[in-house]
C-alpha cells in the first residue's frame, strides 16, 4: 500500500498466489488480482483471500498485466499485450463486452488501466501514457497519447489520485514513481522503489473521511484546500500544467 502523501508504503498480507494484475473496488473494499487462470480477491477489512471465479482468461492463454475495476459498471476491465479490452462480470466471471483500441503506436509490453472518479479513461504500456475514448461504439476505442513520443521510461502500471494526476511506475528491478500531468503528460519522478512494481490499484478516498479540519474556515478542507491557511484562496491552475513549462512569446516594443 503506498500513500501518495509522502509516498510510503507497507507490505500486505501475502497473497494466494503471484500477480501482475490488480484492481480496486474501493465502494466493496475488495481487491481483484489475476493469477492463472483464476480471479483471486482480497477484503481490504477482513484480510482475507478467496477466489472469486475460474477460467479467468478471456485471452486464451498466457498473462494480461492490464486490469481495472469501473466504479460506474461495477465492471472489471481486462486488457492484453496488444490491443484488446475485454468488460468482465467480477460476480460470473463472464465477459460482457468486448473492445479494440485504435491509435496505439505500440500496444505492447506490460502497461495498466486506470479509470478515475473524473470519468476519464487511460492506458500505460511501453510505448507511454494514453487516453481512451470509448465513444466511436461499435466496440472500437481511440486511444491518444498523452506523453511524450521520446518518453525514456516503459510504463508497467497507472493509479490516480484525487487531484487528478497519474501515477505510473517504469519497469525496473527498482522501480520509478512517475507523476504524471494528464493535460500535457509532463511528468516528475518522486520515488524510486527497492522493487519491481507491475501494478497499481487506486483506493480512492471519500471527503467524508478526509474532511475533518479546515484550518482558515473558507469552507474548503485541508486536504483538498491548495492554500490551507489562506481564507480568500483555495485553489490554484496552471498554464500549461502545474507540471510543465511553457514559453511566452511578445514583441521588444511591448507593451508600447
Amino acid at each position: 500500500v503506498i500513500q501518495t502523501s509522502d509516498y510510503s508504503y507497507q507490505t500486505l498480507p501475502q497473497l494466494t498466489a503471484g500477480t501482475i494484475a490488480c484492481a480496486v473496488d474501493t465502494f466493496n473494499n475488495i481487491v481483484y488480482y489475476h493469477s492463472g487462470g483464476t480471479m483471486y480477491q482480497y477484503d481490504i477489512q477482513t484480510q482475507i483471500h478467496s477466489v472469486a471465479y475460474t477460467n479467468a482468461n478471456p485471452f486464451g492463454s498466457g498473462k494480461y498485466p492490464r486490469m481495472e475495476f469501473d466504479s460506474d459498471t461495477k465492471h472489471l476491465f481486462l486488457s492484453n499485450n496488444s490491443t484488446s479490452i475485454k468488460e468482465v462480470d467480477p460476480t460470473t466471471g463472464n465477459v460482457v463486452a468486448s473492445y479494440t483500441i485504435q491509435g496505439l503506436v505500440n500496444g505492447s509490453g506490460g502497461g495498466d488501466l486506470a479509470f478515475p472518479p473524473s470519468g476519464e479513461r487511460y492506458l500505460a504500456c511501453f510505448s507511454g501514457l494514453y487516453q481512451l475514448d470509448f465513444s466511436p461504439g461499435n466496440g472500437v476505442i481511440q486511444a491518444s497519447r498523452i506523453s511524450a513520443e521520446n518518453m525514456p521510461y516503459q510504463l508497467t502500471s497507472a493509479g490516480y489520485d484525487r487531484q487528478g494526476f497519474i501515477y505510473s511506475c517504469t519497469n525496473d528491478a527498482q522501480s520509478k514513481m512517475l507523476k504524471i500531468d494528464p493535460n500535457d503528460g509532463s511528468y516528475v519522478v518522486v520515488k524510486t522503489f527497492p522493487m519491481k512494481i507491475n501494478d497499481l490499484g487506486s483506493v480512492v478516498s471519500f471527503s467524508s473521511s478526509i474532511c475533518t479540519v479546515d484550518t482558515d474556515n473558507d469552507g474548503v478542507c485541508d486536504e483538498l484546500d491548495d492554500f490551507p491557511t489562506d481564507s480568500t484562496t483555495c485553489c490554484a491552475q496552471y498554464t500549461p500544467s502545474e507540471l510543465g513549462s511553457g514559453s511566452l512569446a511578445f514583441e521588444d516594443l511591448w507593451p508600447s
